[in-house]
This record gives structure tokens, C-alpha cells and sequence, in this order.
């Protein structure tokens, strides 16, 4: 939990009740399975339905959030490295977005469903490794050819 209130003290122009509800937000997440969206989280945590509702109104730069929270668990001279990984989630059915033939490392071959890529930073010197970004994998060809000079390659880095 102090590494919460670390990373919420850092963020510009955040009230304390603001502050309060983001640090209980990141936990009841955490701690929560399933979905998780402002009507089943009042289930889980202290706050009302209506307060939830009324603070997650509020603009906060969420990208911005795991890199201040990198930042304030790794060290400042350890050895970083980044790793890209991409790992494909099956799926059914026809029309769901970015469905097509991924390599999957768990059966060693192509399978069928969406492709997700995942960077993290891995701290050689105390050995452990921290998720930076997650994304889906753009469509196949059909879907690029509005940005014929990206390729997934471009994607991927």
C-alpha cells in the first residue's frame, strides 16, 4: 500500500479524497476477480455506488500511471532491460476483432484467436520483472490498409 500513496503523491493536482478513493480503487481491483466496473465494486469495497461513480468522473492520465509506478519501485542503478512478448488468447466465434491465426508458445504452433503484446522492463540486478504495457495486436491485412507503412514489426517496438 505505501507504494500506492508513493505513485498518488507524485500525481499534479490530487486532492487527499482523491487520493484516499484511488488508493482504495487499486486495491479493491487488485483484490476483486472478474470484471470490474463502477456498479460491482461498491460490492467489494467501502465506498457507495454514487461516490464511485462521481470520483472515477474525475480525468486522470492512467497511461501515465505505471511508469510513475515503475519509477518509484525500480532502482535508480540497477540494470534494466526490456522484453516485448507477444502470446496469443483463444477465441470463438466470427466476428470478434483482431481474430486470426497467432503462434502460440504453449501448444508450439499456430492457433486460432487474438494476439496480445506485452512489454516489460526486467531488473537484472535484483531479478524481477514489471509488466509496462499491454495491447491487442492490430486486425490482419484487411484492417491495415489505411496505415500501409506500419507494419507489426513497427507495432511491436
Amino acid at each position: 500500500m505505501p507504494i500506492i500513496h508513493d505513485i498518488l503523491k507524485q500525481l499534479p493536482r490530487r486532492g487527499q479524497p482523491q487520493r484516499k478513493f484511488l488508493a482504495t480503487l487499486c486495491v479493491t481491483i487488485l483484490v476483486r476477480r472478474g470484471r470490474v466496473n463502477c456498479r460491482n465494486l461498491s460490492r467489494s469495497g467501502d465506498s457507495a455506488e454514487r461516490t464511485i461513480a462521481r470520483q472515477c468522473r474525475e480525468p486522470l492520465d492512467w497511461p501515465d500511471f505505471p511508469q510513475r509506478g515503475l519509477m518509484t519501485a525500480l532502482d535508480s542503478h540497477s540494470a534494466l532491460v526490456s522484453a516485448p512478448a507477444a502470446s496469443c488468447i483463444p477465441q470463438s466465434g466470427q466476428q470478434t476483432c483482431g481474430l486470426g491465426h497467432f503462434g502460440n508458445g504453449g501448444a508450439s504452433r499456430a492457433a486460432r484467436g487474438r494476439e496480445m503484446s506485452t512489454l516489460a522492463v526486467v531488473d537484472v540486478t535484483r531479478r524481477c520483472a514489471l509488466t509496462l504495457a499491454v495491447s491487442q495486436t492490430p486486425p490482419g491485412e484487411e484492417a491495415t490498409q489505411a496505415e500501409p507503412e506500419e507494419t507489426r514489426v513497427d507495432f511491436y517496438t
